[in-house]
């Protein structure tokens, strides 16, 4: 019995170093399936991440827009009602019966002038109040006080004010949504 001894020493000493060996292969496989794996869920991870910051930003971007086109759309409706009541107004002063519709004219002028007025605190809104003011005092029929004589320059220049602001509303509405 003794030569089997050294030999099953021997088988043992292989056996247990191949154990040994498949362990740590085991151990090497279980450590880069682990690391993979988490190197895939940290992908996800970001990837889901990067997506959603994308998706917030995009949603940011069109809220953006969204409001600054209906800021425009306001603008440019009130705007229109604005100035074509000034139309009306003195397009009609010219017609036999403006005495009779005159207080209507004025009356509709006005509200658009002071609607506009209030679109916010732009330049705008200042030069509309301050045209609806000067044509309000210089058309209507005040009993209480002296009407202020009607000088087409300062109208022209009032009006010219306010065409420039106008425009430049639009214009700064246009640079702000590309800053969106």
């Amino acid at each position: 019995m003794p030569p089997f001894k050294g030999t099953t020493g021997m088988a043992s000493k292989e056996s247990n170093s191949r154990e040994e060996k498949d362990l740590k292969n085991a151990l090497k496989i279980a450590v880069l399936s682990s690391a993979l794996t988490l190197a895939g869920v940290v992908a996800t991870n970001v990837t889901s991440w990067i997506s959603s910051a994308q998706t917030t930003r995009s949603s940011e971007r069109l809220s953006c827009i969204s409001r600054l086109d209906k800021r425009e759309e306001y603008a440019r409706a009130k705007s229109d009602a604005f100035i074509s009541s000034l139309a009306a107004l003195a397009s009609g002063s010219a017609s036999p019966d403006f005495q009779e519709k005159k207080p209507a004219y004025v009356e509709t002028f006005s509200k658009a002038g002071y609607s506009l007025m209030l679109l916010d605190d732009t330049e705008l809104g200042k030069k509309s109040g301050e045209l609806a003011d000067w044509m309000t005092v210089r058309v209507s029929d005040y009993k209480s006080f002296v009407k202020p004589v009607f000088v087409v320059e300062e109208y022209e220049k009032l009006v010219t004010d306010w065409k420039d602001a106008y425009y430049q509303h639009m214009a700064d509405l246009d640079t702000q949504r590309k800053g969106c």
